[in-house]
């Protein structure tokens, strides 16, 4: 009788937890800030993928030289310019234009201040980009990824270097085409790198490898700690390791990692291995009665887990 009492709260608990929170929604694949509660909650040091993705990192405006080369990725780009100052207009097609940087200037503002103004070359017509503060504040706080729709490449050739005939394993599910629409990838698939290459306005770089003898498929590829203008974050560590994951899990059974690699769950599957399939949560949910403890992970994909003594019970899409 104990027993049966037991369960019905446990049922209990778990329709509550779901009545109570608010509805999944469809959102678009990415990890987020996570909050997290109670042991799920820790301090975790740098990944090497972590330390290896600090290299790929913005130049400050203090480091830029003349000659610096940027590809104009969208024709919204010449929304930003100064028409006073610039011979590019808006009504020119400036996408897929190399823009060299050629130095700052300023101007006096309404207000007082000196207003820095970065200056390019393309195909020798003049830009202008007001960067909206005064020289000390622009070279404390401009690097070279703040310019909307300007893709850095010298970045862009730097990461090539660093990454091209690497042997890569990946993270991320979400791969693309040559023309850049989305395919179904796989988790933890060991890649070689063939190229990285300028991306696109919300991606500033494509990652070329090939897979399974010779096919090939590409990534897009954000710098670390920056968003897209969706605010996805794709970064060298949420789409690749630098080594095989699969050898720091030698508990799961292959059965279950090759689930695992086609970012699948299914009842049964512990916390650690739905991580590994579907990555970190957006939000989690805990609770307990006397003998069981009950967990809800909701996705921003939409995407929703209930796990009762650290086992998945339900998946809701």
């Amino acid at each position: 009788m104990k027993s049966l009492l037991s369960h019905i709260c446990t049922f209990i608990l778990a329709v509550c937890i779901l009545a109570l929170l608010p509805a999944c929604s469809t959102g678009i694949e990415g990890t987020r800030a996570i909050t997290m509660s109670g042991a799920e909650r820790k301090t975790l040091a740098p990944s090497a993928e972590e330390i290896f993705a600090s290299e790929i990192t913005p130049a400050p405006l203090s480091l830029w030289r003349q000659g610096m080369r940027f590809l104009i990725s969208d024709n919204k780009a010449a929304l930003l310019f100064d028409p006073t100052l610039s011979s590019l207009q808006y009504a020119d097609s400036v996408r897929g234009i190399t823009a060299e940087y050629t130095g700052m200037d300023t101007r006096r503002m309404p207000d007082g201040r000196d207003e820095c103004i970065l200056c390019f070359s393309a195909d020798g017509r003049r830009i202008a980009y007001p960067t909206g503060f005064d020289l000390a504040r622009s070279l404390r706080e401009t690097d070279s990824a703040d310019i909307p729709y300007f893709i850095d490449l010298q970045l862009v050739a730097k990461t090539d270097s660093l990454l091209r005939g690497r042997n890569l394993w990946t993270r991320s599910a979400l791969w693309y085409d040559d023309a850049l629409n989305p395919l179904p990838g796989l988790r933890f698939q060991p890649v070689k790198v063939l190229a990285v290459r300028a991306g696109n306005h919300l991606f500033p770089m494509r990652i070329e490898f090939q897979y399974e003898a010779g096919k090939r498929a590409f990534m897009l590829m954000n710098f670390s700690g920056n968003e897209s203008a969706i605010g996805e974050s794709r970064a060298f560590p949420a789409i690749f390791s630098l080594s095989d994951p699969k050898k720091n899990y030698p508990a799961i059974s292959e059965e279950v990692w090759q689930l695992i690699c086609r970012a699948q769950v299914r009842p049964g599957m512990t916390k650690e291995e739905a991580k590994l399939a579907l990555g970190n949560p957006k939000d989690v949910d805990a609770g307990h009665d006397w003998n069981s403890t009950i967990d809800y992970w909701r996705y921003p994909d939409g995407k929703c887990l209930l796990f009762q003594d650290g086992l998945l019970v339900k998946t809701i899409n």
